[in-house]
């Protein structure tokens, strides 16, 4: 279970804006993986695991997002556009103190998925 999630995390590295965010995203990548793949060895099958990450990836198209981004024509709540090449993203941003926030957030978020997908596959 863990070496295809480090590799699914991995593989989503370059969605951030430098190599704090990218390292982020891999993070986020690799939970949602570990939930895929519990899931996987569950039920027998990737079907529960194919939902999952669907409606993650539903959540990041049709929920939040950014004006000017590829997916903000779909989104329900659109901030303002922003211009990425004004921040730092260098690796020592993730001793920020808005890391833990934003990563307990995201945590919350793709646990919450997981949960209801077992209490969904239990019936």
């Amino acid at each position: 279970m863990g070496l295809p999630s480090l590799l699914f995390g991995a593989a989503h590295y370059l969605n951030g804006f430098g190599p704090a965010d990218g390292v982020l995203c891999a993070l986020q990548a690799t939970l949602l993986g570990l939930a895929c793949a519990d899931l996987t060895a569950r039920t027998g099958n990737i079907g529960a695991a194919i939902g999952l990450h669907l409606s993650n990836n539903l959540f990041a198209f049709l929920i939040v997002g950014e004006k000017g981004m590829p997916s903000s024509g779909l989104v329900l709540f659109l901030y303002p556009a922003t211009d990425h090449s004004q921040f730092d993203y260098g690796l020592h941003t993730l001793a920020k103190p808005w890391i833990i926030p934003e990563m307990l957030t995201i945590t919350l978020l793709i646990g919450v998925m997981w949960l209801a997908a077992r209490v969904a596959l239990r019936r």
